[in-house]
């Protein structure tokens, strides 16, 4: 009897045992870091085991935050609670554990979500789709009133390149062409009425469908040449490209806009 309750003592005692090393705690806190009661990093090592998670529900000026955590028992990253992802060590750290945020890869809304500041870091695509698949917003629209414009970003990715409010010759420069960029380049004052629109290249670009042209923008390399010198308010010329692939375009011509050489 006494063996068989003996037993039944060390096989409830693995059994637990077994329980808790398969366990992972979840610890709810009110901050990343300063050592207070409910402070993630106020939690001793001693107390933590690899794998532990945290739920840290903190405040940062008038807005509120939730952020996800998981502690590597072997970590030693620095500690940073400026730039995400966060990394916190606990107060007693001595040679190893780190607490890691791991950032929230879902959001699941049943509601409308409306951002009024947003900063797009990275390589990022970003399609805009009605109901029926159009794409909406407004067009890009650059409209260079005097000098030298390099185009970038937006300017070259499905925009409007013009010199509608110029008083004089105006020079827009293309970018290095980057697969998916396009743009439409029209005149829209003449010379007549006060301005002409240049067009440059970045000397390592191509254009397919115009084996002469030579890109660049200093003495040798081609331009296009946007201009009306003979009738007041006619316009027309202008020009479309496409990038089919990181440093090549394909230009199409509207009207007749004169192409040459920078002297």
């Amino acid at each position: 009897m006494k063996k068989l309750f003996l037993s039944i003592i060390i096989l409830a005692a693995v059994t637990i045992f077994a329980a808790n090393a398969r366990a992972i705690i979840t610890y709810n806190c009110t901050a990343w870091t300063g050592g207070t009661d409910r402070a993630l990093d106020s939690i001793s090592v001693d107390d933590l085991s690899d794998g532990a998670r945290a739920i840290v529900f903190y405040a940062s000026g008038t807005s509120t935050y939730l952020g996800l955590a998981e502690y590597d028992a072997s970590g030693t990253t620095a500690e940073n609670v400026s730039v995400h992802p966060y990394f916190v060590r606990p107060d007693d750290y001595s040679t190893g554990g780190v607490w890691c945020e791991i950032p929230a890869s879902w959001v699941d809304l049943l509601t409308s979500l409306t951002i009024a500041d947003l900063t797009v870091t990275g390589t990022n695509t970003v399609v805009n789709l009605d109901a029926s698949g159009r794409l909406t917003g407004a067009l890009v629209v650059t409209d260079i009133n005097t000098g030298t414009v390099t185009l970038s970003g937006v300017s070259q990715r499905g925009g409007l390149v013009t010199n509608l409010n110029a008083a004089s010759e105006v020079t827009a420069v293309f970018s290095s062409a980057t697969k998916g960029d396009s743009a439409i380049v029209y005149l829209a004052k003449d010379m007549i009425s006060g301005s002409t629109l240049w067009i440059q290249f970045n000397s390592a670009d191509k254009i397919i469908n115009y084996s002469d042209f030579v890109t660049g923008t200093v003495a040798g390399t081609s331009y296009y040449y946007l201009s009306d010198d003979t009738t007041s308010g006619l316009t027309g010329e202008g020009i479309s490209l496409i990038s089919p692939a990181d440093g090549f375009w394909i230009v199409y011509e509207n009207e007749s806009p004169t192409a040459g050489s920078i002297e």
